[in-house]
């Protein structure tokens, strides 16, 4: 995990990208700049993985009018080791905890536990969550999936959002051990 702090760097290079682009429109996401969007997972970096998806989300959201999400470390955080909790847990749900277990915690208050949610703050939160198999594991795969879904698609879109951290870790929550496979979290954030 050493080189999870370049992250932000990469992220927000895609961000101004993506920004950049002026919503070059969902249907090319090559085209829209963001690098590796049709790379299968099992051949990208994590970190490389995570900046497409966060290039690509942000290219939705000018796609749809909404501004760019900024990279948040907190929510990278809690991405990641959501993602990482449901692999290594065998779970697949929005209320596990950060230890491999599939009860007992939900994405408030995970984010409360990492210090994304704050008392006496006003805040918004939401959480996509993705797992698949080879075959559809890149990047623009796992953005259009939640494109596809109505309340993934919901919170990818939020207007209110402002903060974004997303991980993929290798594996699923079926086989940790199908390292063509990629369990995936986004964590969508506002706090005033």
């Amino acid at each position: 995990m050493a080189t999870r702090p370049v992250l932000s760097l990469l992220i927000a290079i895609c961000v101004a990208v993506a920004v950049l682009s002026g919503g070059a429109g969902a249907a090319s996401a090559e085209a829209g700049g963001c690098p590796n969007a049709d790379a299968p997972a099992a051949a990208l970096a994590l970190e490389d993985f995570d900046a497409s998806a966060f290039c690509l989300i942000n290219q939705q959201r000018v796609a749809y009018g909404r501004k760019g999400l900024r990279p948040n470390g907190l929510l990278q955080r809690a991405a990641y080791d959501y993602a990482t909790s449901m692999e290594l847990g065998g779970f697949f749900s929005h209320y596990g905890d950060f230890h491999g277990h599939p009860a007992g915690a939900t994405p408030v208050s995970r984010l409360r536990q990492i210090g994304y949610i704050r008392r006496h703050d006003a805040w918004m939160a939401g959480e996509n969550l993705r797992w698949t198999t080879a075959g559809e594991s890149t990047p623009a795969d796992v953005v259009q999936a939640w494109m596809d879904s109505p309340i993934h698609r919901k919170y990818l879109l939020k207007w209110r959002f402002r903060d974004l951290g997303v991980a993929g870790v290798r594996g699923t929550p079926a086989d940790v051990a199908q390292s063509d496979g990629i369990t995936v979290a986004s964590e969508y954030g506002f706090r005033d």
